[in-house]
């Protein structure tokens, strides 16, 4: 069974998924497609590579004027994209969030949210979700203390550069225990990528993982630790927009 993002609507449900395919000996895959785009496979060998050196923070744009769904907010709808590759290129899941958002359009469904989300080893990231924005975007920054990349989803042919630029403190010449802020900035790469197409690659593996019995990239843990995400930040939205109503 290949399941649509988020695989489901409550870790409970989730969990029981992935219980019911481990107990009938069947392929579960959830449909976290960005995980099958070239730019994000990239992204991925870059970071275990090390060509960016150490992960430092990740930003996420994902925002548009609509569309404006009526059965979640932006955070369900738009989000588990951002937390799948997340949790591809770092490979863990977060050990703290704060989650805020704010419900213009309808009371209750929350149409714009940003979500900061901490990892181990000091990695920061940040998601915006919006539905109500001027300009659609889809953009991730990656930021590296060696080098730095941009994927932008919209753009027709540069989805990445990788940027050689960087800060530290270095060591002030002649001066004993000081230091003084220094910036590189070099080159910018610009990646030849294979024009492949991330639906297409998403259903030849959930079929190769159904004749050949691998797990999947997309797998039902993964979809799993997604939701528990969600959820996490569903419970940050709530005392935000209580403390709203009680002052209201």
């Amino acid at each position: 069974m290949l399941v649509e993002k988020p695989i489901a609507g409550t870790v409970e449900d989730a969990e029981a998924l992935a219980q019911l395919a481990v107990g009938t000996s069947r392929t579960l895959m959830v449909g976290h497609t960005f995980l099958f785009n070239p730019a994000v496979r990239a992204i991925k060998t870059y970071i275990d590579q090390g060509l960016l050196g150490e992960i430092r923070y990740l930003y996420f744009q994902r925002t548009g004027l609509g569309p404006i769904r009526q059965d979640v907010n932006a955070l369900w709808d738009l989000a588990p994209h951002d937390l799948s590759m997340l949790r591809y290129w770092l490979g863990t899941d977060p050990v703290d969030l704060v989650a805020r958002g704010q419900s213009y359009l309808k009371s209750g469904t929350e149409d714009v949210v940003f979500v900061t989300l901490s990892y181990p080893d000091q990695v920061l990231a940040s998601v915006h979700v919006s539905w109500l924005d001027p300009v659609k975007t889809r953009r991730v920054t990656v930021v590296g203390d060696r080098k730095m990349v941009v994927f932008d989803d919209t753009h027709a042919t540069e989805k990445l550069r990788i940027y050689d630029r960087g800060a530290d403190y270095q060591p002030r010449e002649g001066g004993f225990a000081e230091f003084i802020a220094a910036v590189r900035d070099g080159d910018i790469v610009i990646p030849r990528l294979e024009p492949l197409e991330p639906l297409r690659e998403q259903l030849a593996h959930f079929i190769d993982c159904i004749v050949t019995g691998k797990p999947p990239l997309t797998s039902a843990e993964d979809g799993v630790a997604i939701v528990r995400v969600l959820e996490w930040a569903e419970r940050e939205l709530g005392p935000a927009a209580r403390a709203e109503t009680t002052q209201a």
